[in-house]
């Protein structure tokens, strides 16, 4: 045994040597491995590539600051940009109006125009664009006819 070691020893350190680094390096609970499996489960989670998400990302821009008009009348025709105030307000599209009790009232609708035909309160849904890229939707309560 002593001169299997003698002569032999420096090859078998070596090739213990060597499947420990293989080991480290290739199997499944190697720190490189933990590192593959990480990356790997945060794009499936992101659903994207991880380098992509690493890309310059545009400055979130904020939604335009609106409020309704008032005084509004029944028997009036209002567009939709007519019913709300607001500075650098280029685009005004209506989405939905509301009575009071909640109810989807589209016969008072004609396209991004609305005649109430009763006084009352409503909710008026709008997506709103302003000149400095702002954009969003919002939700208005306005009063007509009182």
């Amino acid at each position: 045994m002593k001169e299997i070691m003698t002569q032999y020893g420096k090859a078998m350190l070596s090739g213990i040597a060597f499947l420990l680094i293989v080991g480290l390096l290739f199997l499944e609970n190697s720190p490189v491995a933990l590192r593959k499996q990480m990356k790997d489960g945060a794009e499936k989670v992101s659903g994207q590539n991880v380098d992509i998400t690493k890309t310059k990302h545009d400055v979130k821009r904020r939604k335009p600051q609106i409020s309704s008009m008032e005084n509004l009348r029944i028997d009036n025709t209002y567009k939709a940009s007519e019913l709300i105030q607001g500075d650098g307000i280029t685009r005004v599209k209506l989405i939905s109006v509301m009575d009071d009790k909640e109810n989807d009232i589209s016969e008072v609708r004609k396209g991004e125009e609305v005649c109430f035909k009763e006084p009352g309160v409503y909710r008026i849904s709008l997506y709103v664009e302003d000149s400095k890229g702002g954009f969003g939707t919002e939700d208005l309560y306005i009063g007509v006819g009182e």
